[in-house]
């Protein structure tokens, strides 16, 4: 049985709190340019960011990790100024404190951490301070302090954030999900305009486009994937990216695939 996202996001938190590579850093926040891969307790296997992070870049490292929010640091970037903006456009909707669960992300202005469920035992877990209690400091957890966790108290937090957004078994039988860091290629995308209908060319087959929203937003990745190709970048589409102008919030890599099983 496969973990949810946020039981999966979860357990990659735990990881990350656990890992002397990982210490605390504003400045260096976005980690050390590697990336680890972590295999889950159902067996699936992510690739997390590594290397320092502070309190907001962790939550957000692990739900990129498990699909939910885009892959590249800055295509999902994330304090907490702009936390709640980034995580109720990616599926997320704010919760009581009284009944918080596994993955969700607790908030206070200035501050952020997430819920692990340690066999019923809830702990509030994340990024707190340098070595010397600041904001920067030498690379890796100096004091094994610098990410740590902790019983739940809900005094310290002012909301949460569950993810509620669509989990893996809502992808479409046979269809494959586009994930975080898998190359798409879009070389010889077309499209293609026949007897007042548009058409999606993929290089072997055409997939009926039912609107002009639909159309655009083939467009939009098509040229996503090339700005991502001239950037020296591998192109990535990640499940649960959204587009705001098309399809409001939801999910780039559904409806990609819904358009590419027609």
């Amino acid at each position: 049985m496969p973990l949810t996202r946020a039981a999966a996001a979860s357990e990659v938190m735990w990881d990350l709190i656990n890992d002397p590579a990982n210490g605390y850093s504003q400045p260096g926040r976005q980690g050390d340019g590697t990336v680890k891969e972590l295999t889950l307790s159902d067996g699936e296997t992510v690739e997390v960011a590594h290397g320092d992070s502070d309190c907001s870049e962790a939550p957000r490292r692990c739900y990129a990790a498990v699909g939910v929010l885009p892959w590249g640091y800055w295509d999902s970037y994330m304090w907490t100024g702009n936390e709640r903006d980034v995580l109720t456009s990616h599926g997320f909707v704010e919760v009581g404190l009284d009944d918080v669960q596994d993955g969700d992300v607790l908030f206070v202005p200035g501050h952020t951490e997430m819920i692990i469920d340690m066999d019923g035992r809830l702990v509030q877990a994340g990024f707190r301070h340098s070595e010397d209690y600041g904001i920067d400091g030498e690379p890796g957890d100096q004091t094994g302090t610098e990410s740590s966790y902790s019983d739940y108290d809900p005094s310290d937090w002012s909301c949460a954030f569950r993810y509620v957004g669509p989990e893996r078994e809502d992808t479409p039988e046979g269809v494959t999900i586009i994930d975080n860091r898998k190359d798409i290629d879009m070389t010889n995308w077309a499209i293609i305009a026949f007897d007042g209908c548009g058409y999606l060319y993929d290089g072997a087959k055409l997939h009926p486009l039912h609107s002009e929203d639909e159309q655009a937003f083939v467009e939009y990745l098509y040229g996503e994937a090339k700005r991502q190709r001239d950037a020296g970048n591998m192109p990535h589409i990640a499940l649960g990216d959204g587009l705001d102008c098309i399809y409001g919030k939801g999910p780039w890599g559904k409806k990609l695939a819904e358009i590419l099983a027609r």
